[in-house]
């Protein structure tokens, strides 16, 4: 599976069923190069991009960068909120 932009690609990271948050990485389309990983990032609480070195990003690729990692924020709280929730 993988999630398509205009000129990135978000393609999950499998992990090990111990793993509490998901992860992706970031790659141009066509998966030519690999840009960074989106993954959880304890101190802001939230997803976040960890960027390879020397890469460039202009306005387009920034903003479906921070619209995914802020959609992918807002589940991951709805996930946790519903399990605290159950209990």
């Amino acid at each position: 599976m993988k999630i398509g932009a205009s000129y990135i690609e978000f393609r999950p990271t499998y992990l090990s069923p111990g793993m509490k948050t998901d992860k992706w990485t970031v790659v141009t389309t066509g998966g030519l190069h690999i840009l960074g990983e989106v993954r959880w990032f304890n101190a802001w609480r939230g997803y976040a991009l960890i960027a390879e070195a020397g890469t460039v990003f202009e306005e387009k690729c920034l903003r479906e960068i921070a619209e995914f990692t802020e959609e992918q924020t807002n589940l991951h709280r709805a996930k946790q909120n519903a399990i605290r929730r159950k209990k």
